[in-house]
């Protein structure tokens, strides 16, 4: 019995070692920093890695006399509130509470609909409005 727990207790130091060579902890830390106006966020994903997750890619499209601009990033914001902004106030979803990442996309030209989307610096989810 002895000789097992000493044969267990090399492996794991094996590991734990090769661990701390790889730049790597046992128990891996989900923190990341973003800066945002001046002040710094702590964030379960990166700005980059947000985009990459939701497809949040940014882009400018051109047309004759406007721009539409898609998931420009706002910087971090403090709660929000989801579902349909109609007429000059909210017709479904819920207020968030907390601190998100803000990405805009505004399409320009008639009847088309603005959307926000905020990743929860917290846990990651995201969660969209739309505007009319």
């Amino acid at each position: 019995m002895e000789k097992r727990l000493r044969v267990c207790l090399k492996i794991l130091l094996v590991m734990v070692s090769l661990c701390i060579i790889n730049g790597t902890s046992v128990v891996a830390s989900a923190n990341h920093r973003i800066i945002s106006r001046g002040h710094s966020y702590t964030s379960k994903y990166t700005v980059k890695q947000m985009r990459r997750r939701y497809h949040l890619r940014y882009r400018i499209v051109r047309h004759h006399k406007w721009a539409a601009t898609y998931n420009h990033y706002e910087g971090i914001v403090k709660g929000g509130h989801t579902g349909h902004w109609i007429n000059g106030g909210w017709k479904s979803g819920h207020h968030l509470k907390g601190r998100y990442a803000q990405f805009i996309s505004n399409p320009a030209g008639e009847g088309m609909v603005a959307t926000v989307h905020y990743v929860s610096l917290k846990s990651g989810k995201m969660y969209t409005a739309h505007t009319d």
